[in-house]
């Protein structure tokens, strides 16, 4: 702003000395300043805010794999207690448990957006108020389904949807908050289902409704609710076929 106020000083020479030639290339000399100054602070602000999101990203990326090293520490330390104590029934359904988390984080690495991947991974990390549990039935790489949405715009819409429950007013205290996510493909779409697990003030319901509707409108796709009398909504999603 500063930069650009100060072409007033070559301007009012050329209007004043209206016949020399010097105050003209003075002018251009002046403008032409100004644009490359300009032109480089806008370049180094973007990128300062591009070493800040790149930051910021590998930190996430290093409090989650922290955090799921000690998920699965702890998860050793019970197969090696079971296995101590000879509890072979439990040992089974331990190992089997731990199978199923490993097959669906997986199938999530697989999902095709960066963002979207790391958000999922990282959300136990970032956000201790509710669990998030993604199901996927079937490995789906969603850059290869050609949506009539890009990948990031997708991804951007998942995580504000996902948002949108993390608000839901507790009914008691030690109230579990879970919300299932479940990618399913199916014939011209992707179908996004949210489960909420746990009753939902009225006033609370019409609210995640007007606001998951809200999120996808001018969006590819229809947001329903298959139970009006819970917090379960699908987002089906075109793809060309």
């Amino acid at each position: 702003m500063i930069a650009a106020g100060s072409a007033v000083i070559p301007l009012l020479i050329v209007i004043v000395y209206d016949r020399p030639l010097w105050p003209a290339i003075l002018f251009a000399v002046w403008i032409g300043a100004i644009a490359w100054y300009s032109v480089r602070t806008v370049r180094k602000e973007y990128e300062e805010r591009m070493k800040r999101s790149l930051l910021a990203a590998h930190e996430t990326a290093i409090h989650t794999l922290n955090h799921h090293r000690h998920d699965w520490m702890n998860e050793l330390q019970i197969v090696y207690g079971y296995i101590q104590l000879k509890k072979h029934d439990q040992l089974l359904q331990s190992v089997g448990k731990i199978k199923e988390r490993m097959a669906q984080e997986s199938k999530i690495s697989k999902l095709g957006i960066p963002s979207l991947v790391l958000y999922f991974h990282s959300f136990r990390t970032c956000n201790a108020d509710m669990q998030l549990d993604v199901r996927l039935d079937e490995e789906i790489d969603l850059t290869d389904l050609r949506m009539e949405i890009d990948a990031e715009t997708l991804s951007q819409t998942i995580q504000d949807t996902v948002r949108i429950f993390q608000y839901i007013p507790r009914q008691t205290y030690d109230d579990e908050r879970v919300l299932q996510v479940m990618f399913q493909k199916r014939p011209g779409e992707l179908r996004v289902a949210y489960r909420w697990e746990g009753e939902v003030p009225l006033d609370a319901l019409d609210d995640v409704r007007q606001k998951m509707k809200s999120i996808v409108q001018g969006k590819p796709g229809m947001m329903e609710q298959p139970d009006s009398g819970r917090a379960s909504f699908e987002w089906s999603v075109p793809c060309v076929t």
